[in-house]
């Protein structure tokens, strides 16, 4: 991220970029890269990873949930911090932070009845 903040900068200077760690430590027992961090650096997760390979939708979102609610968090900051619009926010998210994100703007558009710019989902 902090090697795209220059293009970024000099397409849109006033562009505000935040870029969220996931909330919660690795757990060693379910994620291999857990065991072996790189240098003093934990392994971070969004979510929990289900036991199984795919769940359903009712059931991943409630893992979700504290996630999702840091998304929203950071939405809601970033419009009151700089004087945006919904439609002036973007999202990029990567990996396991796809989901969290995901949801977090379709709560947002059914919570205040407005489209955030887009999501990027990587």
């Amino acid at each position: 991220m902090r090697r795209l903040l220059p293009e970024i900068r000099q397409l849109e200077p006033a562009a505000a970029v935040y870029a969220l760690n996931a909330p919660f430590a690795a757990d060693p027992n379910q994620h291999r890269l857990a065991s072996k961090p790189r240098g003093r650096e934990l392994s971070r997760v969004w979510y929990e990873l289900p036991r199984a390979r795919f769940y359903p939708r009712r059931e991943i979102i409630p893992a979700m949930r504290v996630s999702i609610s840091h998304v929203r968090q950071l939405i809601d900051h970033a419009r009151r911090a700089h004087n945006l619009r919904h439609e002036q926010i973007f999202i990029l998210a990567f990996s396991q932070g796809c989901g969290p994100a995901l949801q977090a703007a379709v709560e947002e558009e059914a919570a205040t009845k407005q489209s955030l710019g887009g999501v990027a989902l990587l």
